[in-house]
């Protein structure tokens, strides 16, 4: 039987919860024939390629490993290269789904053909599934005030340099429901909710690959994700960007269907982003202010900012009077300011 999906994973270093993310697909209600799960290991060393060589699911699974550390885009376009789903869907290896979510995005899928169908933003739910010693004291502080009153805290691990599973792969196989006692809400205000799902200006926005589904003839034709992009950050917005550029809609799945496995934050401190910001540019230019803007008002930061001036600005050009010369100075502004954000060579 055709597979439906296509669901690729890449995963660096995520051997616990990749584990509980495929887990949560043997739980699917879509039927487990008409999709295929294709991991690609991007050289970890924390024990990943032992456990999956050991894990036998009722579903289609793939596993590749690279052989040295290649980053995300190369990743995930070694694992569409092995696709033969009509649909690719992209999650990252710490997104675990809810039972439902392949029959929910099937039914988007039906209801907007020529859509990207993304989870986001409300894949931005998280789950304490594990306790790591290496958190930091915000998150510990943040973990016992979810665990505490589900009585699943233990103050003994603090002083212990341990990985403590709170749940673990046969617990969801028994009761999934169990993961509604480490759950966190999502940190984003309704109105930032609202601005990321609205698709009036910058809808590519909500290409973000915790969990984003294309087809994948538009993903072929635009030329998957663009892999100059090593580091992290911005690799998946500029598929997002190029999709949008090649017609595509965009669309929020406007529901809870995964959520994010808390883990250590990591602090990256030559700010790679950045770097990745200005690639951006050297790949689609600083003409689009959809772009430009990004250069000083950061969607992240503050979406509803971002979105409503470029709302302003598209208002401003589309009128006959002296406010569409003020637009047109907005954006040459804005171009400028790109540019000189762009400032010394592009570091790869």
């Amino acid at each position: 039987m055709e597979k439906k999906f296509s669901i690729v994973i890449p995963s660096y270093n995520c051997a616990k919860p990749i584990m509980l993310t495929l887990t949560s697909l043997e739980l699917q209600t879509f039927p487990s024939d008409r999709f295929e799960v294709i991991v690609v290991n991007d050289a970890s060393d924390d024990g990943t390629d032992e456990v999956m060589k050991t894990y036998t699911p009722p579903y289609s699974l793939i596993y590749i490993k690279n052989d040295t550390r290649q980053g995300r885009a190369f990743t995930r376009n070694a694992g569409v290269k092995r696709a033969q789903g009509r649909y690719l869907v992209f999650l990252d290896a710490d997104f675990l789904v809810v039972p439902e979510f392949l029959e929910v995005l099937n039914t988007y899928n039906h209801k907007y053909p020529n859509h990207v169908i993304s989870g986001f933003p409300h894949s931005l739910y998280g789950a304490f599934t594990q306790y790591y010693p290496h958190f930091s004291n915000h998150q510990k502080k943040k973990m016992r005030r979810i665990l505490e009153p589900n009585g699943l805290w233990d103050k003994s691990w603090l002083p212990n340099n341990l990985i403590v599973d709170i749940v673990t792969p046969d617990d969801l196989r028994r009761n999934f429901r169990k993961l509604l006692s480490v759950i966190l809400p999502s940190r984003l205000s309704k109105i930032d909710n609202r601005e990321f799902m609205s698709t009036d200006v910058a809808p590519w926005l909500m290409f973000i690959t915790r969990c984003v589904s294309v087809k994948r003839r538009h993903f072929m034709e635009v030329g998957g994700f663009q892999e100059r992009f090593i580091k992290y950050g911005i690799e998946d917005w500029e598929l997002g960007y190029r999709l949008h550029k090649h017609g595509l809609s965009y669309r929020s799945m406007n529901q809870i269907i995964g959520y994010h496995q808390e883990h250590p934050s990591t602090i990256r401190k030559d700010d790679p982003e950045l770097n990745n910001l200005r690639m951006f540019y050297d790949i689609h230019g600083t003409g689009d202010p959809e772009l430009a803007l990004l250069s000083i008002c950061h969607p992240w930061k503050d979406p509803q900012l971002y979105k409503t001036l470029l709302r302003e600005l598209k208002k401003w050009k589309s009128r006959d009077d002296e406010y569409s010369k003020l637009g047109g100075v907005m954006e040459k502004a804005l171009h400028q300011s790109a540019k000189a954000f762009i400032g010394a060579r592009i570091q790869e």
